[in-house]
Protein backbone atom coordinates (compact mmCIF):
# COMPACT_ATOMS: atom_id res chain seq x y z
CA UNK A 1 0.00 0.00 0.00
CA UNK A 2 0.88 3.55 -0.68
CA UNK A 3 0.68 6.65 1.33
CA UNK A 4 1.12 9.79 -0.71
CA UNK A 5 1.33 12.08 2.27
CA UNK A 6 4.40 14.08 3.45
CA UNK A 7 6.60 14.74 6.08
CA UNK A 8 6.17 17.14 8.68
CA UNK A 9 9.23 18.68 10.37
CA UNK A 10 8.37 16.74 13.79
CA UNK A 11 8.99 13.45 12.34
CA UNK A 12 5.03 12.95 11.87
CA UNK A 13 3.30 12.09 8.68
CA UNK A 14 0.74 14.59 7.52
CA UNK A 15 -2.19 13.70 4.58
CA UNK A 16 -2.86 16.55 2.17
CA UNK A 17 -7.34 15.91 2.89
CA UNK A 18 -8.48 19.44 1.73
CA UNK A 19 -9.82 20.62 -1.49
CA UNK A 20 -9.83 24.27 -1.47
CA UNK A 21 -12.33 26.23 -3.18
CA UNK A 22 -11.67 29.59 -4.66
CA UNK A 23 -14.16 31.57 -6.18
CA UNK A 24 -12.38 34.37 -8.68
CA UNK A 25 -14.69 36.78 -7.63
CA UNK A 26 -17.77 38.03 -4.97
CA UNK A 27 -20.45 36.70 -7.37
CA UNK A 28 -19.48 32.95 -6.79
CA UNK A 29 -18.78 33.10 -3.31
CA UNK A 30 -21.99 31.92 -2.25
CA UNK A 31 -21.81 28.81 -5.29
CA UNK A 32 -18.93 28.16 -3.05
CA UNK A 33 -20.46 27.88 0.07
CA UNK A 34 -22.70 25.64 -0.81
CA UNK A 35 -20.17 23.06 -2.03
CA UNK A 36 -18.22 23.33 0.82
CA UNK A 37 -21.67 22.74 3.10
CA UNK A 38 -22.63 19.79 0.92
CA UNK A 39 -19.11 17.92 0.53
CA UNK A 40 -16.66 16.75 2.77
CA UNK A 41 -13.16 17.79 3.32
CA UNK A 42 -13.28 20.86 1.55
CA UNK A 43 -12.90 24.57 2.16
CA UNK A 44 -13.42 27.68 0.28
CA UNK A 45 -12.37 31.17 0.96
CA UNK A 46 -14.10 34.43 0.28
CA UNK A 47 -12.19 36.52 -1.60
CA UNK A 48 -12.75 39.97 -0.57
CA UNK A 49 -13.99 42.46 -3.19
CA UNK A 50 -11.38 44.58 -4.71
CA UNK A 51 -13.42 47.42 -6.18
CA UNK A 52 -11.60 50.53 -3.98
CA UNK A 53 -8.77 48.48 -2.67
CA UNK A 54 -5.35 50.36 -2.77
CA UNK A 55 -2.20 48.43 -4.38
CA UNK A 56 -1.33 47.46 -0.91
CA UNK A 57 -4.30 45.58 0.08
CA UNK A 58 -4.71 44.02 -3.46
CA UNK A 59 -0.70 42.87 -2.88
CA UNK A 60 -2.22 41.60 0.85
CA UNK A 61 -4.92 39.80 -0.51
CA UNK A 62 -2.94 37.78 -3.07
CA UNK A 63 -0.01 37.08 -0.52
CA UNK A 64 -3.20 35.55 1.47
CA UNK A 65 -4.48 33.45 -1.58
CA UNK A 66 -0.87 32.02 -2.45
CA UNK A 67 -0.15 30.65 1.55
CA UNK A 68 -4.09 28.80 1.51
CA UNK A 69 -2.79 27.27 -1.39
CA UNK A 70 0.53 26.17 -0.39
CA UNK A 71 -0.23 25.11 2.70
CA UNK A 72 0.64 21.24 3.07
CA UNK A 73 -3.07 20.43 3.86
CA UNK A 74 -4.25 21.30 0.99
CA UNK A 75 -4.40 18.56 -1.64
CA UNK A 76 -6.07 20.50 -4.75
CA UNK A 77 -7.65 23.79 -5.44
CA UNK A 78 -10.91 24.14 -7.29
CA UNK A 79 -11.00 27.69 -8.89
CA UNK A 80 -14.54 28.46 -9.66
CA UNK A 81 -15.29 31.29 -12.64
CA UNK A 82 -17.58 32.21 -14.79
CA UNK A 83 -17.32 32.80 -18.67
Amino acid sequence: MDFYGYMRPNGKAGARNYVLLLPVNRSLNFIASNVERMTRNTHHFEIPAETGRTEVDREVIARTLIGLMNNANVGGIVLLAVK
